[in-house]
């Protein structure tokens, strides 16, 4: 990825482009049929643009000293990594870079999507996160390749409808100020990936997301409740629902055959559905920080499980089912009121499972989301 100051790009193309037009203009001239007296003015005057032209160049490879070489790559660059540069507009400049297929534009200060952007054609990937942007009106829509798309953390209220280009596989919505899922989504079929989380929501219509796949969910829902068509997300691969002070799972949620990872982490669960033991591909488990007083003994069904978290409850025994667990690799049980014996009991019968138990050990878990 091509990663240069934005003023580089916009200043070297157009200086490269007057430089080379000049001097072809001069050369016409010096050898087209005119006068003796007009060919030596002209030699006058060309000799003098070139010299100024000479010394502009100069200047301008000692401020940028890259070779024409080098700026020829930036022109057939597929990746441009613009972020951090506190822009507010984009210059028309940048549609020289035709073959651009990546467009980072995070962290900067636009208020709206640069009109340029609706000239890359080929354009697969754009991050506008961490921007002042309230609204989109079109200029999306024409990005007839783009799949990725990372608005996060700016400050949209809605989507009205043909915002979105239908090509979409991958959203980023989060921490924005969204009341309500954008009924436009549901037109987008090919949507693998959705993130949503941490908006305002005041009405949650799921079944315009039914599609996809990785689900991002976390400090979203209206209510502490989920509502029992989740278990209609029969494609799920990925559910966060985090910080959502849930109480309860609904039992439809082990509808959701081909669920591998499953955030509820930092809710106020104090049990959880027997159905969730049909879930047998999931992979992750996160419940720390719930009220869990006993071990959900539906866990001890998900044979494919090789992380589970459920430090920060008041779990006092662990259930001798859990040696059935022959996948696990790692168990967190910290700030659990665990006897001696039952950590004697535990380790028994995970014996290669890498389980805490005392010490503070901080969760770092690694998005399985393609965004």
């Amino acid at each position: 990825m091509v990663h240069l100051p934005y003023y580089i790009v916009l200043s070297y193309t157009p200086l490269m482009k007057l430089i080379s037009s000049e001097i072809e203009a001069f050369k016409a001239l010096l050898f087209s049929p005119k006068t003796y007296e007009l060919a030596i003015e002209m030699s006058k005057s060309a000799i003098h643009l070139q010299r100024i032209i000479t010394e502009m160049s100069q200047r301008f490879q000692r401020a940028f000293p890259f070779s024409n070489d080098t700026f020829q790559e930036i022109v057939r660059s597929q990746h441009l990594d613009l972020s951090h540069q506190s822009l507010e507009t984009l210059q028309s400049a940048v549609e020289v870079l035709e073959n651009l297929q990546s467009l980072d534009l995070s962290y900067n200060q636009f208020s709206y999507v640069p009109t340029v952007v609706n000239k890359l054609a080929y354009l697969t990937s754009l991050d506008l996160s961490s921007n002042r942007i309230q609204h989109l009106s079109q200029e999306l829509n024409g990005l007839s390749a783009l799949q990725v798309l990372k608005m996060r953390n700016n400050r949209l209220t809605s989507l009205p409808k043909d915002t979105l280009p239908a090509t979409l596989t991958h959203l980023d919505l989060s921490n924005n100020v969204l009341e309500h899922i954008p009924s436009q989504l549901a037109e987008i079929g090919n949507l693998v990936s959705l993130n949503i989380a941490h908006n305002p929501f005041t009405h949650l219509d799921l079944s315009l997301v039914q599609q996809v796949k990785y689900l991002q969910l976390n400090r979203s829902l209206p209510l502490p409740q989920l509502s029992p068509t989740i278990g209609q997300f029969t494609h799920l691969k990925e559910l966060n629902l985090a910080f959502n002070r849930l109480q309860r799972i609904p039992r439809e949620v082990g509808n959701l055959s081909r669920l591998e990872t499953l955030h509820l982490e930092q809710n106020e669960l104090v049990s959880l559905p027997d159905t969730l033991g049909q879930l047998r591909h999931l992979d992750s488990l996160y419940l720390h920080g719930n009220q869990f007083t006993s071990f959900p003994i539906a866990i001890t069904q998900l044979h494919q499980l090789t992380e589970l978290t459920l430090l920060g409850n008041q779990i006092t025994t662990i259930p001798t089912q859990i040696g059935q667990l022959k996948q696990l690799k790692r168990f967190t049980l910290q700030r659990n009121p665990l006897s001696p014996e039952e950590i004697h009991k535990v380790r028994t019968f995970l014996p290669h499972c890498k389980i805490y138990f005392l010490c503070y050990l901080p969760i770092k878990i690694k998005p399985k989301t393609l965004l």
